[in-house]
């Protein structure tokens, strides 16, 4: 979901004139340095106007937001729920903090904070103004008060029932934020819902509508992929470097889950994007080891040797695929490279240690055995004893 920003306040007080020209003056300086990316002079100016007058909430919630952009989130939640202390129907105070709880992962808060909005949102006061930009540049800003934000309210109450897996609940309020605004972020959110709850034809649907929406969605271009693989994707994405490393690192998430048939999926769209790069290959020739493709496999990492010699687990990596074709003297030849480098790995020294047994060598294979013994591969002190008369 494209984060919103705060933007500007319409305030209002009753402080004397002099009291008041410094209050604006320090409060629209914090103002103009927080928007140029300066945020220490901006919480510097914030604190005079709150210290002049500490009752204005609309300086906790600037505040709040100068904290937010640098990261400082306790203090960001802090400022907030002052604003929100001394204005109880501050609805931009209630919604940016709630849409941090979200983020943060506590959702029972984020949930009362949406709720309140929502039973409330007959209310058109306006506190605060809003932009959403879109980063690609594509679309023109957005400005937008909280009567307008509602449909990023019932997103992110939905977002927050699918996190405690109530689905029916999430579902609905889903369904209204695409009554309110049918975009391509709304039709991905739901779109993952029905993905997580096994509708994939209702996911391939709303994923197909996002990226007619927004040709340039990765995200619901990379969930497109993922559930239908007779999808290709667009040139423009194929060309971009960011795409590739997205799609290898849920492509390691489904092997590390089994599940191989996506991973590979996944994996052949990320070479088609880069085969030149050394983590995909690793990730790549992996699979193939799982797969009992055991000369592609090593294929891969031969390539990625050759562009990064020291690159260790590469010769690692092969050694095993050396061994899962019984080519045991070869399976030394690249574990032996990693040991050369690198004496440390208990496992090497035991994979190294079973090539030697299958090649008939029992003295090496008892001396490279008790070397990943020493190093804290005890588990495997029974199978020392037994082989090697210790």
């Amino acid at each position: 979901m494209r984060s919103l920003t705060f933007l500007t306040l319409l305030f209002f007080g009753c402080y004397s004139w002099g009291q008041s020209s410094r209050y604006t003056e320090l409060y629209e300086q914090a103002q103009e340095h927080s928007s140029k990316g300066n945020q220490q002079a901006a919480l510097e100016s914030i604190n005079d106007a709150i210290n002049l007058f500490p009752q204005a909430n609309e300086a906790y919630f600037l505040r709040g937001n100068i904290f937010e952009s640098v990261g400082d989130n306790v203090q960001a939640l802090n400022d907030y729920s002052n604003a929100i202390r001394l204005n109880d129907s501050f609805k931009e105070a209630y919604f940016k903090r709630g849409e941090l709880f979200y983020h943060l992962g506590v959702y029972d808060q984020a949930i009362k904070d949406f709720t309140y909005l929502i039973k409330h949102q007959g209310d058109d006061e306006t506190q605060a103004v809003f932009f959403k930009v879109d980063p690609t540049g594509q679309e023109q800003v957005k400005v937008g008060t909280m009567v307008t934000m509602m449909s990023s309210v019932y997103s992110y109450r939905g977002l927050t029932f699918q996190e405690f897996g109530d689905y029916d609940e999430a579902l609905d309020d889903l369904d209204e934020a695409m009554k309110l605004d049918s975009s391509a972020q709304n039709l991905v959110n739901r779109a993952l819902l029905y993905e997580e709850t096994g509708k994939t034809h209702q996911a391939i649907a709303d994923l197909k509508l996002a990226v007619q929406l927004d040709p340039i969605s990765e995200i619901a271009w990379f969930n497109l992929i993922v559930l239908d693989a007779s999808v290709e994707l667009p040139r423009n994405l194929l060309d971009q470097a960011n795409f590739a490393p997205m799609l290898t690192y849920q492509g390691v998430e489904a092997y590390d889950a089994g599940r191989y048939g996506e991973a590979d999926r996944l994996f052949g769209q990320a070479m088609r994007m880069n085969h030149r790069d050394p983590d995909l290959l690793l990730n790549v020739g992996r699979l193939r080891i799982k797969q009992e493709r055991y000369p592609e496999a090593r294929t891969h990492f031969n390539a990625v040797i050759q562009m990064e010699g020291s690159r260790m687990e590469a010769y690692y990596l092969m050694g095993n695929a050396f061994f899962r074709e019984q080519k045991f003297d070869e399976a030394v030849a690249f574990y032996e490279q990693f040991l050369v480098r690198d004496r440390s790995k208990a496992h090497i020294w035991y994979n190294t240690a079973m090539a030697y047994f299958e090649l008939n060598d029992r003295e090496q294979g008892c001396d490279y055995l008790k070397q990943a013994v020493t190093r804290g591969m005890t588990e495997v002190s029974g199978q020392l004893a037994r082989n090697c008369h210790q």
